[in-house]
């Protein structure tokens, strides 16, 4: 996927203090995302579940936990 392609939905890369924590052995940070061609069956408020979804799984937020549960 490229994440300059218009219309594609590209998640947050991790911040450099998460990098440092959980990528100790420098391994190279890939862009995740989804390309231009699934992303207009999406509305708004589903990109955002999915931004929210990815940040949760990933250790991206700030609480106590790795998980979502999208209702």
């Amino acid at each position: 996927m490229t994440s300059n392609a218009p219309g594609a939905l590209v998640m947050p890369r991790p911040s450099a203090t998460h990098q440092l924590e959980h990528n100790r052995g420098g391994l190279d940070i890939r862009d995740v995302g989804s390309g231009p061609t699934r992303v207009p069956a999406l509305e708004a408020p589903s990109e955002r579940r999915c931004d929210v979804l990815y940040e949760c799984v990933l250790g991206l937020r700030n609480f106590n936990g790795n998980g979502a549960i999208l209702a």
